[in-house]
């Protein structure tokens, strides 16, 4: 008995060492640079407080932590709240937390992208700023345009193409090669507050945005032609599709031909000195 006690024993020994060589090796796997999937990637992240940080960030959730280049193995990377959120989860002791409610923008692979919230309703009231509602977008205007414009992309899916055949795969290709995505537009307009965005789209809040962009271009002498294009568009009818001509919204015109706008709004705003808070 007392044999077979022992026998037990290390049977149960080697086991549990044979888990803790498992999570090591996963360890060492999360340490492992993957800047597709954002994982040991690196990166530089600005604080609303004005700090820049720079190093190896590991994005979970919208959280970014901060991984710590020491790799010293007595280190406890593991504990139970990583076993129950995953091989990425970070654990205290060798990882800052950097929340949502705290980052301006962090750039990695050569792109930036800064936290932003949508209006709340179309009379333009805030959303609280809590990290349920913030979101991660590249704006593409620069730092003194009135009007900013944010965009998100969402790739275009095979999977029914591809169960259907080749025929249909083709076809598919041929429209990545005409629209390889659906895109989302954003506005942040003057005098709003910092981080607020309106979307482009058919929804109330969406008509509200371009109801808001028809008052702001009336302004502008060179643009109150297309004020009332948008002002006269059916009332269903999205801002990005009242704004532009049919050869605009082919891809790849679209981002320059509303830069284009947003550029002329600046240059009546400079002239006439109407100059209103730009985001920060």
């Amino acid at each position: 008995m007392k044999n077979k006690t022992v026998v037990y024993f290390l049977l149960m020994l080697v086991f549990f060492s044979g888990c803790k060589t498992i999570r090591e090796i996963d360890t060492l796997n999360s340490r492992k640079e993957d800047c597709s999937r954002f994982v040991y990637c690196p990166a530089t992240l600005v604080l609303l407080k004005g700090d820049t940080i720079r190093g190896r960030f590991t994005y979970s959730s919208g959280i970014l932590y901060q991984v710590h280049e020491n790799n010293d193995s007595n280190i406890n990377r593991y504990g139970k709240e990583n076993e129950e959120k995953g091989r990425y989860y970070p654990v205290s002791s060798w990882y800052k937390r950097y929340v949502p409610e705290e980052i301006h923008s962090y750039s990695v692979n050569g792109r930036t992208l800064e936290t932003v919230i949508l209006v709340a309703d179309k009379n333009g009231n805030d959303r609280p700023w809590i990290n349920y509602y913030i979101i991660y977008l590249p704006r593409l205007t620069p730092d003194s345009s009135q009007i900013q414009l944010y965009v998100s992309f969402t790739p275009r899916s095979h999977a029914d193409a591809t169960n259907n055949g080749l025929i249909d795969l083709l076809g598919e290709i041929v429209m990545d090669m005409a629209t390889p995505g659906y895109y989302n537009y954003y506005f942040h307009f003057p005098g709003d507050t910092p981080h607020k965005i309106w979307p482009a789209e058919q929804s109330p809040i969406g008509f509200a945005a371009k109801a808001k962009m028809a008052e702001l271009f009336s302004t502008c002498p060179e643009l109150q032609s297309l004020a009332g294009q948008i002002r006269e568009s059916p009332p269903k009818q999205d801002l990005i599709h009242a704004m532009l001509s049919k050869e605009e919204l082919k891809y790849p015109k679209t981002v320059p031909a509303i830069l284009a706008i947003l550029k002329k709004y600046d240059d009546c705003c400079c002239r006439n000195k109407n100059i209103v808070p730009v985001f920060k």
